[in-house]
């Protein structure tokens, strides 16, 4: 539906916002697809979900353009915290190939997930134009990053970004492992 009214949508911007609610709907439809097909909604292996998530994100435009390197630790977790983690994790790398590489011929975007006994962390880094120095994306950035504060919320963690004084820009979620 949010598809077909942005294709009958004639304002440029109302267009561009329902293209990215649908693609926001979309996503968060994978997530829950990959959860039924796993066959688990009690608990799910972290390190397949994310991999599986992150072959679904690369837009078909960024194929051969852009790289996905992905280091996963391997997680069980309930599916509050793959859902939340899921659509962060979407809007981290939507933002990398949109904005960080969106310009860019050649690009990578690494995405790392690391565990401990009291933590969980995701870091999604693009090597593209960085941020600007002081830029505040969570203060000034759109309806996506908003979203994903809130699904942090939900896991009791924060979100942070690169400072603009290195090449290429970083996201990060951090959350206490008994969070979830």
């Amino acid at each position: 539906l949010l598809n077909w009214q942005s294709r009958m949508t004639e304002n440029d911007d109302a267009r561009d916002r329902l293209k990215k609610a649908s693609d926001r709907v979309s996503a968060v439809s994978k997530i829950y697809e990959f959860l039924y097909r796993d066959g688990s909604v009690d608990g799910v292996q972290l390190k397949t979900f994310i991999s599986a998530l992150c072959n679904e994100l690369m837009p078909k435009s960024a194929m051969g353009r852009i790289g996905l390197k992905t280091k996963v630790a391997s997680r069980m977790a309930s599916t509050k915290e793959a859902v939340a983690l899921g659509v962060v994790l979407t809007e981290f790398v939507d933002n990398a190939v949109t904005h960080g590489l969106g310009s860019c011929e050649h690009g990578q975007v690494e995405l790392t997930f690391e565990t401990s006994k009291t933590s969980c962390e995701l870091i999604v880094r693009d090597n593209g134009q960085g941020l600007e120095a002081g830029y505040d994306a969570f203060e000034t950035g759109g309806f996506g990053l908003q979203l994903a504060e809130l699904y942090a919320n939900d896991l009791n963690g924060t979100l942070d970004h690169s400072d603009g004084r290195e090449a290429g820009s970083w996201f990060r979620l951090r959350y206490p492992a008994e969070a979830t």
